[in-house]
């Protein structure tokens, strides 16, 4: 079904919580289900809350900074929200005023790059595509057709199929990474070697050249990996 099926990889980065929106996550913890002392309940979502300080870029509630997207015949290309415009080899950024307008020239390019068959490649299928369609519902903006719920275009997770399919460990589905499989299929990554838990205080502090480089190499590696294991899948 992959093998021969255009496609189009697409890599998201998200910004640290500020306290408003800390506050407001808050509000959908839950403590462990089978937790009944309200003392203890208090002092297990009281922890969770402590812990969006340092993991809440991977909650509903936090601002996708930047969208790295990479297609066929086409450069890679980084969507951002930073106040950087220094011109970059071998990749084309974009900055804009807001996640807004950012996402509405995401959505464009979407329709523009995707048909019905084009297969959309990810690193992860339940992270980068919800954030995507969340904060374009929040937004109320057009959501390409690619990326509607009912949508007919497949999904091709790189992390699902690398470790169910090509990992000897029963359980490598859920522990294998992307740096992992770059590795076992023999792709070199260049540049610095940064991890994604980083990349928000990177943003934090500054650091958009090296957090725009970093994206648009995880939307190329999502493709790299989709073509190493495409022409030898059959789903």
């Amino acid at each position: 079904m992959f093998k021969n099926s255009p496609w189009v990889s697409i890599d998201i980065e998200t910004r640290n919580l500020n306290q408003e929106q800390i506050e407001f996550e808050a509000q959908f913890l839950k403590s462990h289900p089978n937790t009944k002392d309200p003392a203890k309940i208090k002092e297990q979502i009281k922890k969770k809350k402590e812990n969006l300080l340092t993991k809440g870029s991977c909650t509903n509630s936090s601002e996708i900074a930047c969208i790295g997207i990479h297609a066929p015949e086409r450069a890679l290309l980084v969507l951002h929200t930073f106040d950087f415009t220094k011109e970059l080899n071998a990749l084309s950024h974009v900055p804009y005023k807001s996640t807004s307008e950012m996402l509405e020239a995401f959505s464009v390019l979407l329709d523009e790059l995707c048909d019905q068959e084009t297969v959309l490649v990810v690193a992860g299928k339940k992270f980068d595509l919800p954030k995507i369609r969340l904060e374009m519902a929040k937004l109320d903006l057009k959501m390409p057709e690619a990326l509607l719920p009912w949508s007919n275009n497949p999904v091709f997770d790189v992390i699902f199929y690398g470790g169910k399919y090509f990992m000897v460990e029963g359980d490598a589905q859920y522990n294998v990474g992307v740096d992992e499989l770059l590795k076992r299929f023999g792709i070199r990554k260049e540049g610095k070697q940064i991890t994604g838990a980083e990349v928000p205080d990177m943003i934090e502090r500054g650091e958009f050249e090296e957090v725009i480089l970093y994206n648009a190499d995880d939307a190329l590696s999502n493709s790299l990996l989709y073509k190493k294991m495409g022409g030898a899948i059959r789903i």
